[in-house]
């Protein structure tokens, strides 16, 4: 019997052995499974929840470390054995951690806490349910007291002992120098400004400049001021450049040039060279205007929670000489030092977050510089931010993810795997959304102050003013738009374009009227001057359409004379049509122009959209003018004839109330039915 047991064991013993090696030999095979199949086997009453003291070392001692040669599965992805997302699967990675607000560990029990242990510990059980490793039973935590050194000195030590360093740190060229790698980040750590808000928003009598700039209001000023003289010089050069009498008054030109900043157009432009300046100067308070209502909206909206400290980039704040809050030995602190220099900034160094904005609070500092994720999670917490009376201000100084750590090493232990890997699923995770949802859901857990979102909002998108950089550009372009004008002027005066008659298309100063008044005074044997003349040959061009008319007009008076004047005159019982011939009394032809006109030949023909320029020019100048004219054979009477023409428009006037008194009972009528 004790033969054949040995024999049984001696099988037995030699059974496990092959069956062990298969195993091992299929370990290789197992990694290139699905997604859905890389999840632990440990249930939640086995997952850890303590760090193993086998990991414990002493702060910034490099004599032990506890990395993990992985050079194997490195060379298994070489071989194409094992695809890189699954090469650490079954691998317990150890992993170090700082106790915070984002890795919550209970000292008293020296546990992770229970019911929550914060985002860090989510994102890296959801990277271990995918990657299939395992951290829970291989961490360790330590404190963030760091002494006389730095954050980078404690990441230089983390990851050069351990797989992989646990917190946010922010990417950096120098650390990144030292050899230290960084996955992809799940921590917004841009730089910013948290300030107190005033308590009461003080009356500012001249809140309304903020929009522009000193400069830009001193030279909208000059712009009113000298396009007032400029139209006025335009009204010197020709008279008619305006329809109102604007030459004689500079300061009704500037007054109508500062109604036209308000975009209130009263200029009445009649010739070229005033209608591109008027143009040039209606686009440029169009645009000065639109920038202006633009800006002061946001001024008024961002000023409902303006800060006590009145900047709005990080430059700002230190050439003000300002004091800074910042985390002793951070990034943030590095970053200051580095691009300020080290004797300008006013900084005042805190051992902690928390501490930093209970300095401001407490007025050691005038402005906290911190991280985005620092200030959206401290802003909901009661210690710090009680009052509601902390924020963001100003814009973003710079952009710096941050994330988890690793040593940066290929050749002796292949760390840099443990980097791709995790790198790789982090890419996963904020593709899918699960980051943003996590880092909400840790701020929905922890806040303990919730404050009204008014008051919470941050004023990142604050305004600047509008200065001559932004604004330059409209100016230049009205005062070349002004040269041209005031040079088309003049070549318009000196070559005598000016001239010109400008007819209206209806009333007094119409084409028609004008020649008509003209010829009448002709046929009186008043004297024309070069200038009435000139009026009237322009006069007589007749468009197209008056042409017409007047062919039609012109056959239709000769059938009315054929049908009432049969035969010659001399042999007609009626007498003949009158030859109005004008009574000659000194110069009473227009060739007799004498010296008196000539003082009006060289200035411009009137404007006839203007009743005084009308009048003035075309007012009888001759005393010829009489009641009656002698005509062969007969006298006409014009007060006679002014008579029959008022009882023909008294009979006009009587229709006119007749139709009106028909269109008064019509109405009635109407009335009376639709009621």
């Amino acid at each position: 019997p004790n033969k054949h047991r040995d024999a049984m064991f001696g099988h037995t013993f030699h059974l496990h052995i092959i069956f062990g090696l298969l195993i091992a030999l299929s370990l290789p095979i197992t990694n290139k499974r699905s997604v859905a199949s890389a999840q632990t086997d440990l249930s939640p009453q086995e997952i850890s929840s303590s760090p193993n003291p086998a990991f414990d070392a002493p702060k910034f001692n490099y004599s032990s470390t506890f990395r993990q040669n992985v050079c194997s599965l490195q060379k298994a992805i070489d071989n194409s054995t094992v695809v890189l997302q699954y090469a650490l699967s079954g691998l317990d990675l150890r992993t170090v951690a700082i106790s915070s607000e984002y890795f919550l560990f209970d000292n008293s029990t020296n546990q992770l806490n229970e019911n929550y242990a914060g985002i860090i510990v989510e994102i890296m059980d959801e990277l271990s349910s995918r990657a299939g490793f395992r951290w829970r039973d291989s961490f360790t935590v330590i404190d963030d007291n760091i002494g006389n050194n730095t954050f980078t000195d404690l990441l230089e030590w983390t990851t050069s002992t351990y797989d992989i360093s646990l917190d946010w740190w922010t990417f950096d060229i120098r650390r990144m120098a030292l050899g230290i790698t960084f996955p992809e980040g799940w921590y917004d750590s841009t730089i910013i400004m948290v300030g107190k808000e005033s308590e009461q928003s003080a009356f500012d009598l001249f809140s309304w400049t903020e929009p522009f700039s000193l400069e830009v209001w001193l030279l909208i000023i000059a712009t009113v001021i000298s396009s007032g003289f400029i139209y006025w010089a335009l009204e010197l050069i020709d008279k008619h450049s305006d329809a109102q009498d604007l030459e004689q008054n500079l300061t009704h030109n500037i007054f109508l040039s500062g109604v036209n900043f308000t975009t209130h157009f009263l200029f009445q432009p009649r010739t070229d060279a005033s209608r591109l300046f008027t143009w040039s100067l209606s686009f440029w308070a169009m645009l000065m205007g639109a920038a202006y209502t633009a800006n002061l909206a946001s001024f008024l909206v961002v000023d409902r929670n303006s800060s006590g400290v009145q900047v709005t980039t990080l430059s700002e704040a230190i050439n003000s000489k300002l004091k800074l809050c910042v985390l002793a030995g951070g990034a943030v602190n590095d970053t200051i030092y580095r691009n300020f220099g080290t004797n300008s900034p006013k900084v005042v160094g805190f051992q902690s977050t928390k501490t930093q904005f209970q300095g401001l609070n407490l007025g050691e500092c005038d402005l906290a510089i911190t991280e985005v994720y620092a200030w959206e999670y401290w802003e909901r917490q009661n210690s710090v931010n009680s009052a509601c009376n902390l924020a963001w201000i100003g814009k973003a100084y710079k952009f710096i993810p941050a994330g988890f750590a690793t040593v940066s090493d290929s050749g002796s232990k292949c760390t840099s795997l443990i980097t791709d890997v995790i790198n790789y699923w982090m890419w996963i995770l904020k593709e899918n959304g699960f980051i943003e949802q996590a880092w909400q859901n840790h701020l929905d857990r922890l806040a303990t102050k919730t404050c009204a979102q008014e008051e919470s909002t941050d004023s990142s998108q604050s305004t600047t003013q509008l200065t001559m950089e932004n604004m330059g550009g409209i100016f230049v372009f009205h005062g070349i738009l002004s040269v041209v004008a005031i040079i088309m002027a003049s070549i318009y005066k000196f070559a005598g374009w000016d001239k010109k008659p400008r007819f209206s298309k209806t009333g007094p100063g119409n084409r028609k009227n004008v020649r008509k008044m003209l010829e009448e005074r002709e046929k009186a044997g008043g004297a024309l001057t070069k200038q009435e003349r000139r009026l009237l040959l322009a006069s007589r061009q007749k468009s197209v359409p008056e042409r017409i008319q007047e062919v039609k007009q012109t056959r239709f008076t000769r059938i009315s004379h054929a049908s009432n004047f049969v035969g010659s005159p001399q042999s007609s019982s009626m007498p003949s049509l009158p030859e109005i011939v004008p009574e000659r009394s000194g110069r009473s032809t227009s060739s007799d122009a004498g010296e008196d006109d000539h003082e009006f030949d060289d200035a411009p023909s009137p404007d006839l959209h203007n009743v005084d320029d009308l009048c003035t020019y075309l007012e009888p100048r001759r005393s010829s003018t009489m009641a009656q004219r002698r005509v062969t054979g007969f006298s006409v009477d014009m007060a006679g004839e002014i008579a029959r023409l008022s009882s023909l428009q008294d009979e006009q006037l009587e229709a006119m109330n007749e139709v009106r008194s028909q269109m008064s009972t019509m109405m009635d009528m109407m009335k009376e039915k639709m009621a």
